[in-house]
Formats: structure tokens, sequence, C-alpha cells
């Protein structure tokens, strides 16, 4: 290969060099797959598992959130990392997708290159120069069409850590039913439980709807079908429950007071 040809080689390699560099390591490259997880790959991956998984293996409070909020958490966070298709997952890092680069293609302008470099460059002439390139390139009409095999994958990832301070943040920023409100609703299930279930049993089933405030420390309830009277309409955020035979003031508490505390803190 002679100076000339060795030149406009060299020229045009670098140019595919840094495309794949920028394809394989730069963060806006792979911040570019960070649609991905939310469009399949997370419920492909099986992640709701993998996260409660995550958490045992790394002694990670769960601080109560439920797997849907701690997968919104993950979801919200998780970073897109450069790795190789063999790279083995670390203890300390949960990957909810990864995305497999495989082929790189670039596009160059045989009259560009010739005018940045000087020279009268036909596509003939750099079909048989190209040969000796490291690259595979497909010369037509005036592009140069390149190729490059890539064993790169981006990964979306969150470290144990990350996770753990998020866990931290938004409990310190959620709301709950105030211990007055739980107290009460513990002593209403209790004591109306029973009449409740006797017309459950009459009229084949009652519908139960719990009402509160924003700040959660108000609440009021009615029975029936929720039509346009009742002391629900007075509070914004309602959680309904049936109540059957099998019902018990726990279940229902528990039932209601999930439902509540995610309303308050939508």
């Amino acid at each position: 290969m002679n100076e000339l040809s060795s030149k406009v080689v060299e020229y045009i390699d670098s140019i595919v060099e840094s495309y794949v560099d920028y394809t394989e390591t730069h963060q806006d490259s792979g911040n570019g797959h960070s649609h991905l997880p939310r469009e399949g790959g997370f419920h492909y991956n099986n992640c709701e598992s993998k996260i409660m998984a995550f958490l045992y293996d790394n002694d990670i409070n769960s601080r109560g959130l439920s797997i849907e909020q701690l997968s919104e958490l993950v979801l919200d966070n998780f970073e897109m990392v450069s790795g190789h298709i063999f790279s083995t997952e670390k203890e300390n890092e949960l990957t909810i997708d990864s995305y497999h680069v495989s082929e790189i293609e670039n596009q160059l302008q045989i009259s560009q290159i010739a005018k940045e470099l000087g020279l009268n460059l036909t596509a003939k002439r750099l079909k048989i120069i190209l040969e000796d390139s490291n690259y595979f390139h497909k010369v037509e009409g005036d592009e140069i069409l390149s190729y490059c095999v890539s064993d790169c994958i981006w990964s979306a990832i969150i470290t144990a850590d990350h996770l753990e301070d998020l866990i931290k943040d938004h409990c310190e920023s959620w709301l709950e039913l105030s211990d007055e409100v739980l107290s009460d609703l513990k002593e209403f299930l209790t004591l109306n439980l029973d009449s409740f279930k006797a017309d459950s049993l009459k009229y084949g089933e009652l519908l139960l709807t719990v009402a509160t405030n924003d700040d959660g420390d108000q609440w009021n309830y009615q029975t029936g079908d929720n039509s346009f009277t009742g002391g629900a309409y007075s509070l914004p955020h309602w959680a309904t429950t049936y109540i059957d035979c099998d019902s018990t003031p726990e279940t229902l508490l528990e039932d209601i007071t999930e439902q509540l505390q995610a309303l308050i803190n939508s």
C-alpha cells in the first residue's frame, strides 16, 4: 500500500474508530437505549422477582414499600453502563435489562473525504484502497457504508447502595395515615364487622368505602353502592373493599391503609 492509499485508509479508519468508541462507551449512546426496560425488558427479565432477591442478598430494608413502588424507584433511577457480552453481574449490582450493540454502521461521503484530504477520489479507486482497511466497507455511488462487529452491551443497572438510598429518601417524604386515624379505623372495624357481615350475607355482598384527606389525618366512611350521598364525599381519597364472611379487622385495615396511603402519596 503506497503512501497515498495509507493516508486515505488511516483517515477513514480513524472516523470509524471514533464512531465505534462513541457507540460503545459514550453515555449519550447508552442513554439512547434507556427506554427499553419500560418497553418490555423489565417484565421480560422477571425483574420484580429479581428486585426482591436483590434486596435479600444485599440486606436492604424495603421499609414496607410494595413491589410496585420498588419497581418504579428502579425504573426511574437506573443507569446505562457499558460492558462486554461475557461480563458477569456483580453481587452489588442489579441488571434489569441489556442491549447488545452487535453491529455498528457508519455512513461516509466520498466527496467530503476527498475535499478534506485534497484528493481526487473515485468509488472505483476507493474500493481497491479500502481492501487494506481494518473494517468492512461497501462503496456505492458517493457513499461508503462502514460496518463493525461489536461485543459491547449497554446494561440498565442500579447498585445496592443507590437503591438503599432511594428507599430511605422515598420513605422520608412518604405520608402515612395518622396514628389517630389508624386507631379509629381499627376500633371501627372491630366494633362493626359482625353487623357488616350480616348485611353482606343478607344482600349478597357489602361494599365498604373509607375516605381520607390529603394529610391522612381525617377520615369518614360509607357502605353501599357509592351513590351521590355518604360520609366519604367530603374527602378526596377513597379506599374500597368488599366484606364477606372471611373478612377480619386486621385484613380489612391492611387493605384500606395500603390503598389510602398510596393515594395520598400519588
